[in-house]
């Protein structure tokens, strides 16, 4: 884990684009922000422009029905290949039913280095704007469904109760 960090800043230049550059450094910046106690707000500063400079790269004009369809299609083997690929796994080591698709929920989202293999696909002309538009959306939803899936979740599991003025937790 030392040589991580400084192998990926010696490959920057190795990196055709100034705009794979940027992509990649503001990846190490918040890689290296998670890994130090740096304050949280300058942290949720950095990942902001991040994911920024990965959005501002999005014609969100060129966004079409054949997009959204593909990109629900792309959304659901996203979710189901989590769900199947971690929360099956983790149901039979832990042996227990909801803590595996807990496991598995909270994998669904998908992050940084999609995004930036991503965008290192599209400058380099592997994938079109139309595919790299699908990605972003699919990083995008699973990000955003995640928290709210999983809060649900243990929202089923414990629910308040309350009677006389008293919170009472019933299972």
């Amino acid at each position: 884990m030392d040589t991580y960090y400084p192998d990926l800043i010696r490959n920057v230049e190795s990196f055709e684009s100034e705009e794979n550059k940027w992509k990649l450094n503001a990846h190490i910046v918040n890689r290296s922000l998670e890994s130090h106690q740096i304050p949280n707000k300058l942290h949720i500063q950095v990942r902001k422009l991040f994911f920024a400079i990965i959005g501002a790269q999005v014609d969100f004009r060129t966004v079409n029905l054949d997009i959204l369809m593909l990109s629900g299609v792309v959304i659901a083997i996203a979710v189901a290949t989590k769900l199947l690929g971690c929360g099956l796994p983790s149901m039979l080591f832990l042996k227990n039913k909801t803590a595996g698709m807990r496991v598995g929920i909270g994998m669904i989202s998908r992050g940084e280095v999609g995004l930036i293999v991503a965008g290192v696909g599209l400058s380099s002309g592997v994938l079109t704007g139309d595919v790299y538009t699908t990605i972003v959306l699919m990083v995008a939803v699973t990000t955003i469904i995640t928290p709210i899936w999983l809060k649900m979740d243990y929202r089923k599991e414990v629910t308040a109760v309350k009677t006389d003025d008293e919170w009472n937790l019933v299972e």
